[in-house]
């Protein structure tokens, strides 16, 4: 559905015509600032499971979408 992709789009702070090399470093650039390990408090490391998982649906969403995965 068109909004899904959007959110999708949105989650990694990229355009849908980005191409999916493009979408693929700004995902793993995104995902070392945002990933709990080495996060000590639990309110920030929950915070930052949530972006994480947030971020990877977005991508997995996008490659499925284009045929990728």
């Amino acid at each position: 559905d068109e909004d899904t992709m959007a959110e999708a789009y949105a989650t990694l702070g990229v355009e849908a015509t980005t191409s999916l090399d493009e979408i693929g470093a700004v995902y793993r650039a995104k995902v070392r600032f945002a990933h709990p390990d080495g996060v000590n408090d639990p309110q920030e490391k929950k915070l930052k499971e949530e972006r994480t998982q947030r971020l990877n649906q977005a991508w997995e969403l996008i490659q499925k979408a284009r045929g990728a995965k």
